[in-house]
C-alpha cells in the first residue's frame, strides 16, 4: 500500500546465462528476502522499501524492472471469512487499518524524526535506511483500471499469458466503501 521498490538480481555483465532454468516463486520477508539474494540462495528477488537500499547502486546487482510508476501493488486481502461467513470484521479491520494509515502515515510522516526512531526500532532496521528514500505514499484505494495497466504490464514483461481478468472479478470495493461511509451503486 506504499510506494513498492524496484526487484534487483545479482549482475554479470560478462556471464553468458546459457539456457533458461525453469523458474520456483518463493514467499520470504522483507528482511530474508535481501538474505536470501546477497547469500546466493535465489537468483532474484523483489526488495522492498527500504530494504533494496543496501543493495542500490552495488555492481553486483542490477534493477530488473517493478510496477508501473504511480501505481500502488497492494490492498486489504481478504479470504472467504471475512469477505462472506464474517464481513463486520472485515470492515472493522479495514476501519482500522485506515485510522492508521491516515493518523501516522499521511503526508511526510518520515519528517518526525521520533515516530522515524520508533518505526525503525519497530522495523529493525537503522532509521538512517528508513529516511533515505521518501514517504511512501499510502494509497488505500485500488483505483479503477489499476488492475488493467498492472495485467497489461505483466503480460508485456512476459510474465503472465492469457486474456486479461476483468476487475471486477479481481477487485471488491464493498467492503472499502462501507468502511469510509460510502453507498456502492448496484
Amino acid at each position: 500500500m506504499g510506494e513498492p521498490p524496484p526487484s534487483s538480481a545479482p549482475h554479470h555483465p560478462a556471464a553468458d546465462p546459457g539456457p533458461p532454468r525453469p523458474t520456483a516463486f518463493q514467499q520470504l520477508g522483507s528482511a530474508h528476502a535481501l538474505t536470501a539474494l546477497t547469500g546466493g540462495g535465489v537468483d532474484s528477488a523483489w526488495l522492498l522499501d527500504p530494504v533494496w537500499r543496501r543493495v542500490d547502486g552495488d555492481g553486483k546487482y542490477a534493477f530488473l524492472g517493478g510496477r508501473p510508476r504511480g501505481e500502488p501493488l497492494g490492498g486489504a486481502l481478504y479470504g472467504p471469512t471475512l469477505l462472506q461467513r464474517d464481513p463486520d470484521a472485515g470492515v472493522a479491520f479495514l476501519r482500522a487499518y485506515l485510522r492508521t494509515v491516515n493518523t501516522y502515515f499521511a503526508g511526510d510522516y518520515k519528517a518526525d524524526r521520533s515516530f522515524v526512531a520508533e518505526l525503525a526500532k519497530l522495523l529493525d532496521v537503522d532509521a538512517k535506511i528508513l529516511t533515505s528514500v521518501p514517504s511512501l505514499r499510502m494509497d488505500w484505494e485500488i483505483r479503477k483500471g489499476t488492475t488493467d495497466r498492472l495485467q497489461k504490464a505483466y503480460r508485456d514483461a512476459g510474465v503472465t499469458k492469457g486474456a486479461p481478468l476483468p476487475e471486477n472479478r479481481l477487485v471488491d470495493r464493498t467492503l472499502y466503501a462501507e468502511a469510509v461511509g460510502h453507498r456502492l451503486r448496484r
